[in-house]
C-alpha cells in the first residue's frame, strides 16, 4: 500500500482539477486509511499500526517484523505463531493493566448530535486486536504453504515435509484453544513412520485416514456441538422471515409460510453456510482440511494403479536426487553412490578448482526406479520437469538455446557405461 506522502504526490500532479478537489481526494484518501487500519485485519502495515498506541506491555515489535519480513515461508509462519502465544499470554493474564485514555466529546452544532473522537490503548484490548491481524495474515499464508508442496507424486521424503507442515498446523490449532488426542496420536505414528524402513504404502494411507478422521471429530467437538443446538434456538426466535438473504436459497419463496420440506432445507442451509463461515476464520483448520484431503487423494490414486512393487519402490525414491547440476559447492545427500563414478569425479574435478564444463547429472536414484518413472505418469512428468528446469538453467549461464540455428546450444550426454554417447 502507498504512503500518505506518495499518495498526496500523485494528487498534486493530476492536471485540469481543481485545489478543492484535490482537497476532497487527500481527504477520502486518508480516512480509508484510518478505516482500513481500524477494521481490517488484512492491513499488514503493522509498523504503522504498532505506532498508535504503547507497546511497553507488548512482546517486542521488533520480533514481529523480523517475522513479517523473513522470506522462508514455514519459518515466517512459525516466528508469527511464537509471536501471537505471546500476545495471547497477556489477553488470557490475570494482570490488570492501565489504560491509556485520550477520549474528547463534542456535540454537532448544528442538530445537537452527541459525538467523540481520540484513542484508547490498553495492553489487552491492543494485543488482541494485534492477534487478529496476525491470524489473518497466518491463514494467507497457511494456503500458500500447502500450494507450495508438489502432492501430484508423494514418496517417503514428501511424508518427511508434510510432517514438518502438519507441526505448524498443530502449533496453530492449539493457539486457537482447539487440541485433538486423535490428532496428536497421528502425528506420533507419521513420525516414527517416516524414521523407519518397515512401514509400508498401506500403514501410510492408514495413517492420513486417521488425520482426516481427527479433523472431521475436531470440527465435530468444537463447532457443531456446541452451536447445532443454539442455532435452531435462534432461528426459532427470530422467525424464518427474519433471517439474513446471505442465507436463503433460491427455493425460499418471499412472502407466505414455507413447508415443512422446505423449511427443513433452509435449517440445513442456514447451518452449513454459518458452520462454513466459522471454520473459515479458525486459525489454520480448513486449510489443514484442505491440506489432508489433497494428499489422501493422492494417497488413494497412487494405491489403485500402481502394484505393491512400484509402491515400494516409489516410498524409497527421491525425485529430488534424482538430476542435480555440476557445482563447484558441495550438495547434500550427493555421493558416489548417488552421482556414479564418473558424476562424482566430476563434481570432485569441480570443487577442486579445475575446469569443467556446465552440467547436470541424471543419478542414480533415476536407474534404481527407472521402471515407475516410465510407466507412472506423475512420476514420468516430475522427472521431466527437473530435466528441462537443469536445460533452462544450462541456457541462462551460457547464453545460448537449444534448438536456436542462430545461437545454437550444443551439449553433450556422457552415460555411466563404455558405449559411445551422443551429441
Amino acid at each position: 500500500m502507498y504512503r500518505q506522502e506518495a499518495l498526496d504526490r500523485y494528487v498534486e500532479e493530476v492536471s485540469g482539477v481543481t485545489d478543492l478537489d484535490r482537497h476532497r481526494v487527500r481527504l477520502m484518501l486518508r480516512f480509508f486509511r484510518l478505516l482500513n487500519e481500524k477494521y481490517g485485519v488484512d492491513h499488514l502495515e503493522i509498523k504503522s499500526y504498532l505506532t498508535n498506541f504503547k507497546t511497553d506491555d507488548l512482546p517486542d515489535p521488533r520480533r514481529l517484523a523480523a517475522a513479517l519480513d523473513e522470506n522462508r515461508l514455514e519459518i515466517k509462519i512459525d516466528r508469527l505463531l511464537s509471536y501471537m502465544a505471546d500476545l495471547k499470554h497477556i489477553v488470557v493474564s490475570d494482570q490488570v493493566y492501565e489504560p491509556n485514555e485520550a477520549i474528547y466529546h463534542k456535540r454537532h452544532f448544528a442538530v445537537d448530535i452527541p459525538s467523540m473522537y481520540g484513542s484508547y490503548n490498553e495492553p489487552k484490548f491492543d494485543a488482541l486486536g494485534l492477534t487478529l491481524r496476525i491470524e489473518s495474515i497466518v491463514n494467507v499464508l497457511f494456503e500458500d504453504l500447502i500450494n507450495s508442496i508438489d502432492l501430484r507424486l508423494i514418496t517417503k521424503p514428501t511424508f518427511v515435509r508434510i510432517f514438518s507442515l502438519l507441526t505448524l498446523f498443530r502449533k496453530a490449532l492449539s493457539l486457537d484453544g482447539i487440541v485433538s488426542n486423535k490428532l496428536d496420536v497421528q502425528m506420533e505414528f507419521l513420525k516414527y513412520s517416516v524414521n523407519t524402513t518397515t512401514c509400508s504404502f498401506t500403514q501410510y494411507l492408514d495413517i492420513f485416514k486417521g488425520f482426516v478422521r481427527a479433523v472431521a471429530d475436531m470440527i465435530n467437538d468444537y463447532f457443531h456441538n456446541i452451536h447445532s443446538a443454539n442455532l435452531l434456538q435462534i432461528e426459532a426466535r427470530i422467525g424464518k422471515d427474519q433471517i439474513q438473504k446471505k442465507y436463503l436459497p433460491g427455493f425460499v419463496p418471499d412472502q407466505g409460510q414455507l413447508d415443512e420440506k422446505t423449511a427443513r432445507k433452509l435449517d440445513q442451509r442456514v447451518a452449513d453456510i454459518f458452520f462454513r463461515d466459522r471454520i473459515a476464520t479458525s486459525l489454520g483448520l480448513q486449510q489443514l482440511d484442505v491440506f489432508l484431503n489433497r494428499i489422501l487423494h493422492t494417497l488413494f490414486r497412487q494405491s489403485e494403479r500402481l502394484s505393491q512393487d512400484q509402491l515400494s519402490v516409489l516410498l524409497n525414491y527421491d525425485p529430488k536426487n534424482a538430476v542435480t547440476p555440476i557445482s563447484d559447492e558441495p550438495v547434500a545427500n550427493q555421493n558416489i553412490i548417488i552421482l556414479g563414478n564418473k558424476g562424482w569425479n566430476l563434481m570432485r574435478l569441480k570443487q577442486i578448482g579445475v575446469r569443467v564444463p556446465q552440467g547436470f547429472i541424471i543419478t542414480t536414484e533415476v536407474f534404481r526406479c527407472l521402471d515407475l518413472i516410465d510407466t507412472y505418469t506423475p512420476a514420468s512428468v516430475n522427472f521431466k520437469q527437473r530435466v528441462a528446469s537443469m536445460m533452462s538453467r544450462l541456457e541462462q549461464q551460457t547464453g545460448q538455446v537449444l534448438g536456436d540455428p542462430e545461437n545454437r546450444f550444443c551439449c553433450r550426454f556422457v552415460p555411466g557405461h563404455p558405449y559411445p554417447s551422443p551429441e
